[in-house]
C-alpha cells in the first residue's frame, strides 16, 4: 500500500516570489517578525487540524475499449476487392458500407441456391404425393420413408444457403427469381473510428483474416494491471484517480471487475473501471498511471506551506510571543507524514499550537 504523493515540501525559498524587504530579525533564538511585515507579506496564523487523507494503491494501466466497443471485420465468403469506401481514422456509423467484393465463390453461392430452391419444390411436391398414397395404403413405407428423406436434405441445404445468403447481406428472394448479384457489400456492424485497414483494391480477402478495425471511442474503460499483493484490498466500486502519461489532468473513475488471474509475466492481476464523462479524447490502448482509493485516514495536519525545509530536516514557525510590534516565532522540529497536496500529516505537534500557516516563502531562514 502507498499513498498519494511524496512527503517532502520545500517551501524555504521560491525564485518567483518577492523577497521580504525588511531584514528577518533575531531575539532571544526567536524569529522577529513585525507587524508591519506581516501585514504586507500576507501571512496568517493557525493551528493543526483534523483532515482526511487518502490511502492509495498506486498502478498502471491503459485505456481499453470495451468488447462491445470494438470490432474486427472479416469477409463472410471470400472474394477480390472492387472498391473502398473508408480510409483510416475516418469516423462511421453503424450499418455504413466500408467494402465492396466480388468472386467466384459469391456466383457459386448463388446458382447453388436457385438450384437449390428449384430442387426442393420438387421434393416437397414428390414428399406431399407420396404422404397422400402412403395414407391412402396405396403407396409403400419404403417410398414414403425415401420421399420424406429427399425432401428434408434438400430443405436443410436450401435454408443453409439462404442463412448464407442473408450472411452476405443479398436478397434472398431475388436470387430465387434468378437475378444474381456480382458483388457484395461488408458494413460496418457499430458505429466508431477505423483504426486499421488491411485490404487494398484488387486484393483477395479471404475469411480467415481480419480486415479492418473498428473502435467506438464513447465506450472505453480502464485497464488496471494490480500487483497480486494488493489485489485483496481491492473491492468494486472504490474510486479511480488517473491521468495519461503526456497529461497531468486528473479524471476519474469507479472500480467494477477485480480480476483473479495472475499473468506471469508481469505478476500483476488485470482489474477494470468505469471511466466517469470527460471531456478528454480517450485513445485506445494509450498508457496512464492511477490511484485506487482503498480508504480514507483522518490525521493531524497542517497547511503543506507551513512546512519548511532545512537540508534533511523539516520545520514549522510556532508562535512564541507577540506584543504590539512584532510576532516571535519559535523554529520547532517537525516529522511530516501523508500529503494530499494542501496539507501534510504531522506527527508531533498539539493541535493547539499556534503556527505561521501562510506567507513563509518570503522568509530566508537558516
Amino acid at each position: 500500500m502507498v499513498f498519494s504523493a511524496a512527503v517532502l515540501i520545500i517551501l524555504a525559498s521560491c525564485g518567483n516570489k518577492k523577497q521580504t524587504e525588511e531584514p528577518l530579525q533575531t531575539s532571544d533564538s526567536l524569529i522577529v517578525v513585525t507587524k508591519s511585515q506581516f501585514e504586507t507579506e500576507g501571512m496568517a496564523l493557525g493551528t493543526a487540524s483534523l483532515m482526511p487523507f487518502d490511502q492509495v494503491t498506486k498502478c498502471n494501466g491503459k485505456i481499453v475499449a470495451k468488447s462491445t466497443g470494438t470490432a474486427k471485420l472479416s469477409a463472410p465468403i471470400a472474394g477480390i476487392v472492387q472498391k473502398i469506401y473508408c480510409s483510416n481514422g475516418q469516423t462511421v456509423a453503424r450499418g455504413q458500407v466500408l467494402f465492396e467484393l466480388s468472386g467466384n465463390e459469391l456466383i457459386e453461392i448463388q446458382r447453388d441456391f436457385t438450384e437449390t430452391s428449384g430442387m426442393l419444390k420438387k421434393a416437397k411436391s414428390e414428399f406431399d404425393r407420396m404422404k397422400a398414397l402412403y395414407s391412402e395404403k396405396v403407396g409403400t413405407e419404403k417410398e414414403y420413408i425415401m420421399a420424406e428423406s429427399e425432401y428434408k436434405a434438400v430443405n436443410a441445404r436450401h435454408a443453409a444457403l439462404k442463412l448464407k445468403i442473408e450472411a452476405i447481406g443479398l436478397d434472398n428472394t431475388k436470387i430465387e427469381e434468378g437475378q444474381f448479384f456480382s458483388s457484395f457489400k461488408i458494413v460496418a456492424p457499430i458505429s466508431g473510428q477505423i483504426s486499421q485497414i488491411n485490404l487494398s483494391i484488387g486484393q483477395f480477402a479471404d475469411t480467415q483474416n481480419y480486415h479492418a478495425e473498428i473502435i467506438d471511442s464513447k465506450q472505453m474503460q480502464l485497464q488496471l494491471a494490480v500487483f497480486e499483493n494488493e489485489v485483496g484490498m481491492l473491492k468494486p466500486g472504490q474510486a479511480v484517480h488517473f491521468n495519461l502519461l503526456s497529461d497531468t489532468l486528473q479524471m476519474n473513475a469507479i472500480l467494477q471487475t477485480v480480476g483473479n488471474m495472475v499473468d506471469n509475466g508481469t505478476k500483476t492481476v488485470a482489474c477494470y473501471a468505469a471511466i466517469e464523462t470527460t471531456n478528454k479524447p480517450l485513445v485506445n490502448n494509450a498508457f496512464t498511471e492511477a490511484n485506487i482509493i482503498i480508504g480514507t485516514d483522518t490525521l493531524n495536519a497542517v497547511p503543506s506551506e507551513a512546512i519548511l525545509k532545512t537540508e534533511d530536516e523539516f520545520f514549522v514557525l510556532k508562535l512564541a510571543r507577540q506584543d504590539a510590534d512584532a510576532y516571535y516565532f519559535e523554529k520547532v522540529k517537525v516529522e511530516p507524514g501523508l500529503t494530499n497536496k494542501i496539507y501534510t500529516e504531522v506527527k508531533n505537534l498539539q493541535s493547539t499550537e499556534k503556527l505561521l500557516v501562510s506567507g513563509i516563502y518570503n522568509l530566508v531562514i537558516e
